[in-house]
């Protein structure tokens, strides 16, 4: 009887493996969206949706801290302190803009293009930013 050779017996191995793997993971994406849920809920969500990932994977050590993290959720975590985190983010990313928007003027008045292009990239991220927290904020309420 002939032998395969190891590189071959090692893709019989790995490629029914790999699938496996994939069909693991897939079933755990498709649990319910995190998305529906809002506040704590929704963090409690993807902190397990990220902890069962970890564990398909076998990554023990980011498991270990997911679930601290999951049972630090649910013991501290309020929407009302999610509303504050939020603000203080939109207070943060307002102060950005307004630094890039000064930043974007001087470097107008210099016509230094190429500056003006980072501060205008700058702003727009931030502005990106500000829309999103708002948006997570009015879901909040």
């Amino acid at each position: 009887m002939r032998q395969l050779p190891l590189r071959y017996a090692v893709r019989l191995v790995a490629i029914p493996l790999g699938m496996l793997f994939i069909l693991a993971a897939s079933s755990v994406l498709a649990a319910p969206p995190c998305e529906e849920l809002v506040g704590c809920e929704q963090k409690a969500c993807q902190i397990e949706q990220q902890l069962a990932i970890a564990e398909l994977e076998g990554n023990k050590q980011r498991a270990s801290g997911l679930k601290k993290a999951l049972k630090a959720n649910q013991k501290h975590c309020t929407n009302e302190g999610l509303r504050k985190d939020l603000l203080d983010d939109m207070a943060k990313s307002r102060q950005e803009m307004s630094e890039s928007q000064a930043k974007l003027d001087e470097a107008k008045a210099e016509g230094k293009s190429h500056k003006v292009r980072k501060y205008q990239e700058k702003i727009k991220k931030s502005e990106r930013r500000l829309n999103n927290l708002e948006q997570k904020l009015s879901e909040l309420d």
